[in-house]
Formats: C-alpha cells, sequence, structure tokens
C-alpha cells in the first residue's frame, strides 16, 4: 500500500494535514471580525468593533473542527509547526536530531535546518559513509559506487545545501521560505524509505519463501555465474 503523502499546512490552501488531528481533511477559511462591548471590556481599557483586515485568517478543519489562526499567512495558534512523523526505522539518535528540528521549527526555521542536516550527516554514516568526511564527500561516494540513484542523490543533495544555509547563512533566506526546512523533513524520511525500509521489506519477503523455492532461486543464481 502506497503512503499517503503528508501535505503541510499552506495559508489559503483547500485541504492539508491538520496541524491538530494529523487528517488529511478539507479546510474552511474565514476573515476575522473584532467586537468589543461594554461587558467584555477590562476596567476602563475601551473596546473597538472592525474587520481586521486581510493580515488576519482563521482556518477550521472539518475533520476535528479546531481552528488555526494565521497573521500574514503564518500559523501564530497553534504555536508548533507539525512533520510528518520520522520514519520507523531511523536510528534513535537521526530520530532525536528530527524530533528535536521539529520542536524548533516554529521559532527558528535556521535552528531546524541545522539539525536536519545534522540529522543527514548521521544518517549517511549509518548507511556506510565515513564519519571523518563531509557530507558532500561521502554523497559523491554513494554515487560512485552506485550505492544511491539520481533521485536519492539529488533528495540529500537539497538537505545538504538548505542545511547549510541553517549553519552558515548563505543565498537562500530560511526566515524568510521557512517552507524549504518543512520539506527537509520529507527527504530524510524519503532516503529512509528507499535505504532502509524498501531492502528490508523485499528481504523480509524473500525469507518468507518456501525453503525449496529459496533453494531453487540459489542453484539458478550459482549456474549463471559459472556461465560468466
Amino acid at each position: 500500500m502506497k503512503k499517503q503523502e503528508y501535505v503541510p499546512a499552506e495559508y489559503a490552501k483547500a485541504e492539508f494535514n491538520c496541524v491538530y488531528c494529523g487528517v488529511f481533511a478539507e479546510q474552511q477559511w474565514a476573515s476575522l471580525f473584532a467586537t468589543g462591548s461594554q461587558a467584555d471590556r477590562p476596567g476602563d481599557v475601551p473596546t473597538f468593533s472592525e474587520h481586521l483586515g486581510n493580515d488576519y485568517a482563521v482556518s477550521k478543519c472539518k475533520h476535528c473542527k479546531k481552528c488555526i489562526l494565521w497573521l500574514a499567512k503564518k500559523i501564530i495558534i497553534p504555536k508548533s509547526i507539525p512533520v510528518e512523523c520520522p520514519n520507523d526505522d531511523l536510528s534513535d539518535e537521526v530520530k532525536e536530531l528530527y524530533n528535536e528540528a521539529a520542536l524548533v521549527l516554529a521559532d527558528s526555521p535556521r535552528a531546524a535546518a541545522a539539525l536536519l542536516r545534522l540529522a543527514l550527516q548521521t544518517l549517511l554514516v549509518e548507511l556506510g559513509g565515513n564519519a571523518k568526511k563531509t557530507i558532500h564527500e561521502n554523497i559523491g561516494e554513494f554515487v560512485k559506487t552506485d550505492k544511491i540513484d539520481a533521485r536519492l542523490q539529488k533528495a540529500a543533495d537539497s538537505l545538504k545545501v538548505i542545511g547549510n544555509n541553517g549553519a552558515h547563512p548563505g543565498e537562500i533566506d530560511l526566515v524568510a521560505e521557512p517552507e524549504k526546512v518543512e520539506k527537509m523533513f520529507s527527504l530524510i524520511n524519503y532516503i529512509a524509505d528507499r535505504m532502509i525500509t524498501q531492502p528490508k521489506e523485499l528481504d523480509e519477503m524473500f525469507n518468507g519463501l518456501p525453503e525449496g523455492a529459496k533453494v531453487a532461486v540459489a542453484k539458478r543464481d550459482a549456474t549463471r555465474g559459472e556461465d560468466e
């Protein structure tokens, strides 16, 4: 079964994964009108009633009925910005970095990007990379040895470049474009799925075959080797 793609919350979008319930659901949108009355007035503080303009907006999840408050096209309530869960097959160390990045994403996209860059560096070493080499060098070695294909290489390089702008600010403004950091979480999971989860599932499927079938496959492959 194909995994449902996680769609992050985005201003004015009709559907996305709710930041509260996590369900991919239709979102209803409305602008805000402030109303003040004498009954609501704390002490002698004056009140006002007026439309707050396009800067303020609210979206309501059709599944859980909870509302998100937006200001200048960014979420201000709830405070945290949820992302898809880390791949179950990632190591505890990588998961810890992933989750820490998720916690700081709303307050500092650059800090989150730097943490995800470190998560990538750790993951590459766990996949057979050299701990003494840079991310760039390890990706290059994986390409040379055909350990990763073109799509995986693009995913890893995208993570590296965006993450570098978190640790060393460059041409990408992560404060102005936090959605680039949100995509980094998906890229980490994409690499894990392709390089860890799918191979593991294939091994489990093959190992579950009848013993006679596996013996026949082994004989066939041995014969092919002799012919070559």
